[in-house]
């Protein structure tokens, strides 16, 4: 079969959306506007890692987006890996307490020692990937709109499905982050078809590759034909297994779609060096006040790509998510997700 893959650019901004409970939005620093700092201007970022800076999955992500910090403004960096929730408060502690100006944490896990620790260093600024709260001060959330990502990945799964069942491996089970993840995902599926079965499995450990690839596995044998990833490293387990075994399944990594060709429906370029580097910019220009920066469909601007493996995903999938899921999320960008929709096992 020949290798064809589309490009598709969701052209969105790093926007101010939310701070606290109001609706006042204002827009953040340009994110494509590299090179403003130097050295000289002692700016200091450092980054927490849930899992190894080299994992090929979310803590690359945000390693490669400090990366981008450095590279853009000339800040001093540094980063801690593999960093378990109980120790989020030392670790903050030690950055903030050294002088760090912005500290980012990659993961809504951290966000409640990012509150906490903001409060005795109301002169630094934290940041909380895919956090839900922050402040109206210092501790701002940052992330791509995972109800509407999720939802048309949801969409697309529910398209491909011949055995009307798919699975989910995730992990974190109830964190609010994936509950809108996870559940908008299920949301989308259903609105395909609501007869189509979904399973969710929540891993203890999203970093355990071996558990990752036994959960899809497990779910391909009881009937799914599509299991796909949302966690950490373990989604290299996920992948290996739908390569090895040929069911449908996704990546972070676009670069995935050419180890999978026959199986692999999309990879995603969050677009987090650019989010990164806007807010740094942000933090340089006196504007990162606390509150969320958030892209969507709904904030044209820089962004996100998804890479679509048009081996596997038709033409016909693709015009519905132009013509009907993007006018839908500009019409309302957000998507109630009600808990139940994130639960383990199958609905």
């Amino acid at each position: 079969m020949r290798k064809t893959y589309l490009v598709v650019l969701l052209s969105l901004s790093v926007v101010l959306m939310l701070s606290g409970c109001s609706e006042q939005a204002t827009e953040a620093p340009p994110a494509d506007a590299g090179g403003s700092g130097s050295l000289d201007d002692g700016l200091k970022a450092a980054i927490l890692l849930p899992g190894s800076a080299n994992d090929q999955s979310w803590s690359q992500l945000g390693f490669e987006g400090l990366q981008a910090i450095g590279e853009a403004l000339g800040a001093e960096t540094a980063y801690s890996e593999n960093v378990a929730v109980p120790d989020a408060v030392d670790a903050l502690r030690d950055y903030a307490g050294r002088g760090f100006d912005l500290v980012i944490t990659h993961g809504g896990q951290y966000e409640e020692a990012a509150l906490r620790v903001g409060e005795e260093f109301p002169d630094s600024k934290f940041v909380v990937i895919a956090g839900s709260v922050g402040n109206d001060s210092n501790v701002t959330i940052a992330n791509i709109n995972d109800q509407q990502l999720s939802y048309t990945r949801g969409i697309v799964a529910g398209r491909l499905t011949k055995t009307k069942k798919i699975g989910l491996v995730s992990h974190l089970e109830g964190m609010p982050v994936m509950i809108r993840t996870n559940g908008a995902w299920r949301m989308g599926i259903k609105a395909v078809d609501p007869e189509i079965e979904v399973c969710l499995v929540y891993l203890e450990d999203g970093e355990d590759v071996a558990a990752g690839r036994e959960a899809a596995l497990a779910l391909f044998e009881s009937g799914a034909d599509i299991v796909e990833p949302e966690t950490n490293r373990a989604t290299q387990g996920v992948v290996d297994a739908a390569i090895e075994n040929g069911f449908l399944t996704s990546a972070r990594d676009p670069a995935e779609i050419e180890r999978g060709p026959e199986v692999v429906m999309y990879g995603v370029d969050y677009g987090y060096n650019r989010l990164f580097t806007g807010l740094a910019e942000g933090y340089q220009a006196g504007q990162l006040q606390g509150g969320s920066y958030l892209t969507g469909y709904d904030t044209p601007g820089a962004g996100f790509e998804v890479i679509w493996n048009t081996n596997i995903v038709t033409q016909e999938i693709l015009d519905e998510i132009e013509d009907e899921v993007i006018p839908f999320f500009l019409a309302e960008p957000w998507l109630e997700v009600p808990p139940v929709q994130a639960e383990s096992g199958c609905q």
